[in-house]
């Protein structure tokens, strides 16, 4: 009987995790994977060792991070899995991306009801390395300070800082240089 209660407990709150954190786990899935296939696979798995955890979250945040932390895990495994089974790295669809991006730019379509994972922008944050595509995805797609970020991502908050410089770095030379001076990436107070 106690083991049922605890069963059903554990699934009520893996439910409630999946309703409001599996968008959020999809996203960082896609966005290490680089496949829509892949990342719905990660997501499945990732709340399926929430329902074998015994782990106690002492706050939603505490259960978020622990989500995102497994989901990179998840994906790391999935490139792994890739790279031992001849499956081709992201970065030899390079040239794939640029065509996408450069075909985008000549259409001056503005995908008006394209999601970000549609967008040729996208496919070139798909292109960097995995430490790069995760820390990318934590600052600018979920919102996460350096400090949160480097936490869930168990390194330094420097290291971050460098993860996502040379993030930016790469895109800018895979961007091609700009027309117009690019923004400051310095937020400034407007009192």
């Amino acid at each position: 009987m106690r083991s049922r209660l605890k069963r059903q407990t554990t699934e009520s709150m893996a439910e409630q995790a999946l309703e409001t954190w599996g968008p959020t786990v999809f996203r960082i899935a896609l966005g290490q994977a680089g496949s829509p296939a892949d990342a719905e696979d990660i997501c499945q798995e990732v709340f399926l060792r929430l329902l074998k955890s015994t782990t106690k979250f002492s706050s939603e945040e505490h259960l978020k991070a622990w989500l995102i932390r497994v989901a990179i895990n998840c994906s790391h495994d999935v490139l792994r899995s890739r790279s031992r089974h001849g499956a081709a790295p992201l970065d030899d669809h390079l040239a794939e991306v640029e065509r996408k991006l450069a075909e985008s730019q000549r259409s001056g379509s503005d995908d008006a009801g394209a999601t970000p994972f549609d967008s040729a922008l996208w496919d070139i944050v798909g292109a960097l390395p995995e430490d790069q595509r995760a820390a990318v995805n934590l600052f600018y797609v979920e919102g996460y300070n350096v400090e949160e970020a480097s936490r869930i991502l168990n390194c330094s908050s420097g290291a971050f800082r460098m993860r996502l410089h040379r993030a930016r770095e790469r895109l800018r030379h895979m961007l091609g240089p700009s027309p117009s001076p690019a923004p400051s990436c310095e937020r400034s107070s407007h009192a």
